[in-house]
C-alpha cells in the first residue's frame, strides 16, 4: 500500500521527498531535509545528513570501502554474482 501510495505521489506536481524511506535512508534524514526544504544540512554524503553526523561519516566511509572492493573484484574479472556469492571467510568479506 506504501508503495502504491509513493508511486501516485510520484505523480504529482512536487516530488515526494519520503522517497528516501524507501531507499532506506535513516529517517532523522529524511524527516531533517524535510523540514529544512533541503538546507542546512549538517554534510552532505550520500543523501543529505541532518543527524548524528559522525556515526553517518563512518557508514558512508564503509560503503566507500564496499564499493572500491566490489569495482577492484569486478576488475579481476570475478561476477556480482560470484562476489556476493563467496562465502565471507575466504577474503570476500566487503
Amino acid at each position: 500500500q506504501a508503495v502504491a501510495i509513493l508511486k501516485g505521489r510520484m505523480r504529482g506536481e512536487s516530488f515526494p521527498h519520503e522517497i528516501g524511506v524507501f531507499l532506506d535512508y535513516p529517517l532523522e534524514d529524511v524527516l531533517g531535509f524535510i523540514a529544512n526544504n533541503a538546507e542546512g544540512a549538517k554534510f552532505t554524503g550520500y543523501w543529505k545528513v541532518y543527524a548524528d553526523e559522525e556515526k553517518k561519516r563512518e557508514l558512508f566511509a564503509r560503503y566507500d570501502r564496499c564499493t572500491s572492493r566490489i569495482l577492484s573484484r569486478m576488475t579481476g574479472d570475478c561476477s556480482l554474482e560470484n562476489i556476493f556469492n563467496s562465502p565471507l571467510g575466504e577474503g570476500a568479506a566487503l
